[in-house]
């Protein structure tokens, strides 16, 4: 602004819009404190009387009078059917409804009213009427309905809903240590079950794989035995051989064993003696057979379950397993563990969903979100998080279309990117991606080839095992299998497995190589380790020129 006048004009009129600066205090005294700020902001003096708030106008008839007589008989008389404005105006309740949750009086204008939960208006209406609460609240709750749909003569609603709601993470789940069906649930962080201090509440998380539940635990020795108590997924002992931390798994129909190699990680194992054991590294994190009572204590007459010793090494349920090295919390994950950008961009995809695809009041120029904040780097934050969350969307939901509509009931390399090519309806509309919509001939050809080439990429290159917690890929999620062409063949051929110079794979089973040689295939594939033309550089370069 300083430049501007010393460049331009030293009387530049300065107009400035802030949808809250001060909310405390008087009309006179909010508008002294915004132009205060303002004479600071713009190096110029600007009056009190400049600043202008927004003139509001009651809807209501005046001359209705809200007396409690009126208001108790209108409650008794039901809620009005009629859909016209004009009528639902004269209301008593409708006249009681604007005045309390919809207009104030200050200084001898109307000025917004603070919002209140329904709870509180039931209880004035309550009050002011001599209806009990509840029915008093149930007509609210009617009767705002009713004066929303109600249209004036040119289509507006007598009162549009201004809904305040305060969203938050859902905290950490708690549970006691009791079988299905009886144990109880807590999100507010207690220690015991209130009326019951022989239960007590233990953090609950959930393998990222298949959602089985474990409780972080301290194994500790006390006068009764063993005792399970809770721990904090981030605390650990210093010492990591400790077997004093882990986590308790329950297994009532006692599924999971011990004793059979077969359970484990094959990095586990080794072979001695013609038989597969577990290694002697990893022997002291094997899980141990556990039952425990409500109160933590270890004793026969609990639940069956696993103790896990140490960090979390991989699932009882599943079998995902994981280094030795990392946090526990990138491989379990609570309720609260979305991430505040997740959930912002979920429930920002979610209202614009609803605007565009359901709502039918609001004229399509109306239908907008707009994002409030006090940080330039958040906001460039989310909107990053937004554009990558939606680009990853539709390139998921076109490769699961293209896989469900194919007649084949599978997708081959050579047609996969045609296919979401055409899910995504790039091939009837170019305006999406073309630079020129309008291109014919060979450069709409040579274009369209280059968005397929760049679709297979992306396809192959979102199936990598990445750092996506909390947004895993469709083969993560089971929704999508990749199968190998001729692997089968392969692995029944005995000419080709005898001329292999370890002679020893010879005698494994069909069904034994095809295992092995998937397990090692999908670990190459998920590292990107692939001959395919769509990551071969030398194309890749010829796509990007």
């Amino acid at each position: 602004m300083r430049r501007v006048r010393e460049a331009l004009n030293p009387d530049v009129q300065c107009i400035g819009t802030s949808a809250t600066m001060a909310t405390e205090g008087t009309l006179t005294a909010r508008n002294e404190a915004v132009a205060s700020v303002a004479s600071r902001l713009f190096g110029a003096t600007v009056k009190p009387e400049h600043i202008i708030t927004e003139t509001l106008q009651r809807q209501t008839s005046d001359e209705v009078e809200v007396t409690k007589e009126a208001l108790s008989q209108a409650i008794e008389g039901g809620v009005p059917s009629t859909g016209d404005a004009e009528t639902v105006k004269m209301h008593p309740v409708a006249c009681w409804v604007e005045l309390t949750l919809g207009l104030a009086r200050e200084e001898d204008r109307w000025v917004r009213a603070r919002p209140i939960t329904l709870d509180e208006a039931a209880k004035r209406l309550s009050a002011d009427s001599g209806q009990p609460e509840e029915r008093c609240k149930g007509y609210l709750q009617d009767f705002l309905l009713a004066a929303y749909r109600s249209r004036d003569r040119n289509g507006k609603s007598l009162f549009a809903f201004q809904l305040h709601q305060f969203i938050s993470g859902p905290n950490t789940l708690y549970a006691t240590l009791e079988s299905e069906g009886k144990r109880a649930f807590d999100l507010s962080g207690q220690q015991f079950l209130p009326g019951d201090r022989d239960k007590r509440f233990y953090s609950v998380h959930f393998c990222r794989q298949c959602g089985q539940e474990y409780y972080p635990v301290w194994r500790e020795a006390s006068p009764e035995g063993e005792k399970l108590t809770p721990r904090d997924i981030g605390d650990r002992s210093y010492d990591e051989e400790s077997a004093d931390f882990g986590f308790f798994c329950f297994d009532p129909q006692q599924q999971w064993d011990s004793a059979d190699p077969d359970k484990y990680p094959e990095n586990w194992l080794e072979e001695h003696r013609g038989e597969l054991r577990v290694k002697r590294n990893y022997r002291p994190y094997t899980p141990l057979r556990t039952y425990v009572e409500p109160n933590g204590n270890c004793s026969h007459d609990g639940v069956h379950g696993w103790f896990i010793p140490g960090s979390f090494r991989f699932c009882l349920h599943c079998g995902v397993s994981y280094a030795a090295r990392g946090r526990d919390a990138n491989r379990l994950i609570g309720l609260s563990g979305e991430g505040r950008s997740s959930a912002t961009t979920v429930l920002t995809i979610s209202a614009l969903r609803y605007l565009l695809e359901q709502d039918r009041e609001l004229p399509a120029d109306a239908k907008k979100l707009l994002g409030f904040t006090d940080n330039r780097q958040d906001a460039s934050l989310q909107a990053g998080h937004f554009n990558d969350f939606v680009q990853i969307l539709l390139l998921r939901g076109s490769l699961l279309a293209a896989v469900t509509s194919a007649p084949e009931g599978y997708l081959t390399d050579s047609m996969i990117a045609q296919r979401v090519f055409d899910q995504l309806g790039f091939d009837k509309a170019g305006e999406e991606y073309l630079e020129n919509p309008n291109a014919k001939g060979p450069g709409r050809r040579k274009a369209e080839e280059t968005m397929r080439a760049v679709l297979g990429y992306r396809l192959y290159f979102d199936l990598r095992r990445g750092w996506r917690f909390n947004n895993p890929n469709l083969e993560q999620l089971g929704l999508l299998e990749i199968d190998y062409e001729g692997l089968a063949e392969l692995c029944e051929d005995e000419e080709i497995w005898s001329s292999l110079p370890f002679k020893a794979l010879a005698a494994v089973s069909p069904h034994g190589r095809e295992k092995a040689l998937r397990l090692v295939l999908d670990t190459m594939r998920r590292g990107l380790c692939i001959k395919s033309r769509y990551l071969d550089p030398i194309q890749q370069e010829q796509l990007r020129n």
